[in-house]
């Protein structure tokens, strides 16, 4: 079975500050590169995601896709963005 890796950044954690979610948003701006942001927003972290991570997502280079697991997970790390 072959893998058909596209050409994306993964970044996948906790919504908080220290855990850098805006600092791969700029990466991948600067880069001209897509990027998937998975996990969770938690309750505390709200604020933190409509300020610094939300007016980001456009839905095309900059994408959410919420929390992942299982074979939604290992595909967006080895293998494509759309499972």
């Amino acid at each position: 079975m072959g893998f058909e890796k596209q050409d994306y950044l993964f970044w996948v954690g906790r919504f908080a500050p220290e855990k850098g979610a805006h600092r791969a948003i700029a990466v991948a701006k600067q880069a001209r590169r897509r990027l998937f942001l998975a996990g969770v927003v938690q309750s505390r972290q709200e604020r933190y995601f409509a300020n610094e991570i939300q007016p980001h997502i456009d839905g095309d280079q900059i994408q959410f896709v919420g929390e992942v697991g299982g074979a939604r997970k290992r595909n967006l790390f080895a293998e494509r963005g759309h499972s």
